[in-house]
């Protein structure tokens, strides 16, 4: 098959990621020294002076390989450079990653889907690509290839239009991978491969009829989930070079790899490799900056996502027809967060005085929502092509806030939102809005406002959230994918009847949903402790940045994937208030001890699965664990069992039980844990050093204090 017969049958495919070529003209690509030059996927529609190119330089014959394996066809655009990943040069194109293989002189496919089990991103498929995890398939090992590829294609049989779609390949196995797993909801059939994910939609959706397979490019995905150097995504000249800079960064040789795996071990998912540099739970809350320090910090951190705000009225401050909008200044913050490798999650706050009064309730209008849904379309496909690839888009903040002064801007509150009285209105505006975004953006996932859903009465509707899902009142439980929530420690005793700290109120959340037929994720949007200058609450705050960060990848690893999707840590920075300090970097941006504990956790933490917990309960009747009023325990042991290939980690805690609003965070307990010396490697503490352990021949404990600590074993 030529390239060209592959460039004009590449206009009649329609893909549910990236761009579907549509009106590919000549300048679009042409051919340059040793192979093609490609500017179809460069994020401006096509055309321009950049691109990728595909060639044979350098002795690694890519170029021969994309033909060989159907080009752009099969392959898709190119939409990176070269680069080294584990170890090997590739490039990664729409459809599939190429991996040159130097041992062999031949050029691979990338097991994609399997390297982003091995980057934590699990979760992330599910929440925003309704990706299933892969099955259990270590039954695979000491079979035959033909018996390994028969199992796993066995998953295709209940599904004959997957089944077709997946065959239609010209060589399935090697351009799809083999089939991993299966996840059917009530909409749609999602199939999982090794290298792409195939799904057939039951209903009509705006991208696919009933009954349509729809494929989500493996090269695409990985794009989005960032598992490419932002350097190596960066559009080119035909001769490589990055514009206005003039130097390629294009490789003229490969490094030497180790051997490659055997086939038992390709057909099954890789095993999960060292952590990640980025987690994908943990997330910061940042309001728009752009100094170069505190982006560095966000880089350093190891925060997989950040919580930023997009105000209307700053983009759109003037009524005018048709809107004019300045997007200057959220085009640099989000772009810089990109280029630091951290998914932003847009909340789009205070409209315009214009259009809302106060600007955190309702719409002065029905025109005035109408001028909200086209400001929030512009907003979303603008930010959801590169460089920006925006995913995540949250309808203001706090929402179930009541206004407390009709006459003030912002209701006199403080949070972006105040529909607290107008849960039907609210509800109604996620009705309009939800098809808006995605139609602007498939895969783009709404979440709804995080609700305090605490200090209820005057300030709080604390069955807001009933009240915008009731079928009778707001009738929104279609119209979001994820909920979430803000959750603070001095309001834990309200949720424990549920589950420990913030894993009560997520499970409160879950509930609430259940009771008029909605399953959704949830996500915790705020969490933090205020440093006020004593040592206690200093303390308090560190050990907490590891305790609801842990207690949130616990809740992620829910088999039904309606687990935490990510924990927003309030705030990167202090204010200048000394008396409102909830940062982990100084007002300055010095850093803090706990930026040190939530750079450790990620170290410790990401990549890793939750297998089990080991804990004591934290609420009940026990007379012998009751330590006040009740029926809350405290001193409870808490132990989280986490898994990684070979490894297996434990965090472990004394939990000092739920405080009343107003005491200190902290505790005086300890306890002695036993450990597996045979199998134990190293104890940290937050702050990654390694803590002693006592060793008495075949036998060793540990002392746990409130300080949580990672225990790293053989498995």
């Amino acid at each position: 098959m030529t390239v060209r017969r592959s460039l004009s049958l590449a206009l009649l495919l329609v893909c549910i990621i990236g761009l579907s070529p549509t009106g590919a003209q000549a300048r679009d690509d042409f051919p340059v020294p040793g192979g093609w030059f490609y500017s179809q996927a460069n994020g401006k529609a096509g055309g321009g002076d950049v691109g990728f190119s595909v060639t044979n330089n350098g002795g690694i014959p890519f170029w021969d390989w994309f033909q060989r394996y159907g080009g752009v066809d099969d392959v898709g655009y190119p939409i990176s450079d070269r680069f080294v990943w584990n170890g090997f040069t590739v490039q990664a194109f729409q459809k599939v990653v190429l991996q040159w293989r130097p041992d062999s002189r031949t050029v691979a496919i990338v097991n994609v889907f399997d390297e982003l089990s091995a980057a934590g991103k699990d979760e992330w498929l599910l929440a925003v690509r309704q990706v299933p995890r892969s099955n259990d398939w270590s039954s695979d090992r000491g079979k035959g290839w033909e018996q390994i590829v028969a199992a796993h294609q066995a998953l295709l049989d209940p599904y004959p239009a997957i089944k077709a779609a997946y065959f239609a390949a010209a060589d399935p196995v090697a351009l799809n991978g083999l089939p991993m797993g299966v996840h059917e909801l009530s909409n749609v059939v999602v199939i999982r491969a090794q290298r792409k994910v195939f799904q057939q939609w039951k209903v009509d959706v705006p991208w696919a009829r009933a009954g349509q397979v729809v494929v989500a490019n493996g090269g695409d995905v990985g794009k989005e989930a960032g598992l490419y150097p932002a350097q190596a995504i960066l559009p080119r000249t035909p001769a490589g070079d990055l514009p206005g800079v003039g130097i390629s960064t294009t490789p003229t040789s490969a490094p030497q790899p180790a051997p490659p795996p055997n086939a038992s071990s390709l057909a099954s998912p890789l095993p999960p490799g060292p952590p990640s540099t980025k987690s994908s739970i943990a997330g910061l809350w940042h309001k728009p900056l752009t100094d170069d320090l505190f982006m560095t910090r966000i880089g350093e951190s190891g925060a997989g996502w950040v919580r930023t705000f997009l105000t209307w009225e700053d983009v759109e401050p003037t009524e005018t027809s048709p809107p004019s909008y300045n997007w200057s200044a959220s085009d640099r913050a989000i772009r810089l967060l990109r280029e630091r490798g951290v998914q932003p999650l847009v909340n789009i706050v205070d409209p315009p005085s214009w259009a809302a009064f106060p600007t955190c309730g309702p719409f002065r209008s029905a025109a005035m929502q109408d001028r909200w849904l086209q400001f929030v379309r512009a907003a979303v496909e603008r930010y959801s092509q590169p460089p920006y690839s925006v995913r995540m888009w949250m309808l203001y903040n706090e929402p179930d806030f009541r206004i407390q002064n009709p006459n003030d801007k912002f209701g006199g509150g403080w949070g972006g939102g105040c529909w607290g009285n107008h849960p039907t209105e609210y509800g109604a505006m996620l009705r309009a809005t939800y098809p808006v975004i995605k139609a602007a953006d498939p895969a783009a996932v709404v979440v709804m406002g995080p609700l305090a859903a605490d200090g209820c009465g005057a300030s709080f509707n604390c069955a807001f959230l009933r009240e915008v899902l009731d079928p009778a009142k707001g009738n929104a439980g279609g119209s979001f994918d994820v909920a979430s929530f803000n959750y603070f420690p001095f309001f834990r005793r309200n949720w424990e009847q549920f589950g420990t700290s913030l894993l009560g109120k997520a499970e409160g959340f879950r509930r609430t949903m259940a009771e008029v037929g909605v399953a959704k994720p949830v996500l915790v949007a705020e969490t933090g402790i205020v440093l006020d200058g004593t040592p206690a609450t200093a303390t308090a705050q560190a050990n907490y940045v590891a305790q609801a960060l842990t207690l949130g990848l616990v809740d992620a690893g829910r088999p039904d994937g309606r687990g935490v999707q990510a924990v927003i840590w309030f705030t990167l920075r202090d204010s200048d208030d000394p008396n409102d300090r909830w940062g982990l970097l100084s007002p300055s941006g010095e850093v803090k001890p706990p930026f040190v504990v939530y750079q450790t956790w990620v170290k410790e933490l990401a990549g890793l699965r939750f297998v089990r917990t080991e804990s004591e309960p934290t609420y009940g009747t026990s007379p012998a664990r009751v330590c006040d009023s009740g029926p809350y325990f405290c001193d409870a042991l808490q132990k989280y069992v986490f898994a990684s290939g070979d490894l297996e980690k434990w965090v472990l805690w004394i939990d000092a039980g739920p405080q009343r609003q107003g005491d200190r965070y902290s505790t005086t307990a300890r306890r002695t844990v036993e450990l597996p010396a045979d199998r134990l490697i190293v104890v940290r503490d937050t702050m990654g050093a390694v803590v002693p352990v006592n060793r008495s021949g075949s036998s060793a404990t540990l002392t746990v204090t409130e300080s949580p600590v990672y225990v790293t074993l053989r498995r």
